[in-house]
């Protein structure tokens, strides 16, 4: 845990070097791996399945308001240019400026919800799976709604749709599950 911690760290200050100076492109790899590093330490403090339900549960909630109601939406409205330095920007074939973007935290669930997964006893490999297949499906949805629209909520809601009856049972007994 202390050299991915480290790794973690090392990450977060080439990717914030690489953003100030603008060479956002570049910095892309060691966001990702900023995120994916944070979520797996994380992931690996979950013990119960049921915690994963409730970290879904107000993950939505919590994505959902950020980018209709809360601080995502006036950062966009405000300070867009902020928003460099917090998402991981994809280019769109045919259209000009940095594409369609997900947050660093997507990436950090998405670690988060497998390494916890794992450990919790449910299906880590099709949670990822699941997970990984939400983001392109959020793109899709976005580009054709246009206003920013929250990854999250997908992403949570594809771990817990994978996971459902594992979970219930799981609860329903109160121990973990067997892979």
């Amino acid at each position: 845990p202390l050299v991915l911690a480290g790794l973690v760290l090392a990450c977060l200050v080439v990717s914030g070097l690489l953003s100030w100076a603008d060479w956002f492109t570049p910095a892309v790899p060691f966001k990702v791996m900023l995120a994916t590093g944070a979520g797996v330490l994380l992931g690996r403090q979950v013990a119960e399945a049921w915690w994963l339900v409730a970290i879904a549960v107000i993950a939505i909630v919590a994505d959902t308001w950020s980018v209709f109601a809360g601080p995502t939406k006036v950062v966009v409205e405000r300070a867009p240019g902020a928003l460099d330095y917090l998402l991981v920007h994809f280019p769109i074939l045919g259209a000009e400026g940095p594409g369609m973007g997900l947050g660093i935290s997507d990436f950090i669930f998405l670690s988060l919800f497998t390494v916890g997964a794992l450990g919790a006893g449910l299906r880590s490999t099709t949670s990822f799976v699941a997970m990984a297949a939400s983001l392109p499906v959020t793109v899709a949805v976005a580009l054709v709604w246009k206003p920013a629209l929250p990854a999250l909520p997908f992403l949570a809601l594809a771990f817990l749709a994978v996971n459902a009856r594992p979970i219930i049972r799981l609860i329903g007994s109160g121990r973990r599950a067997s892979q």
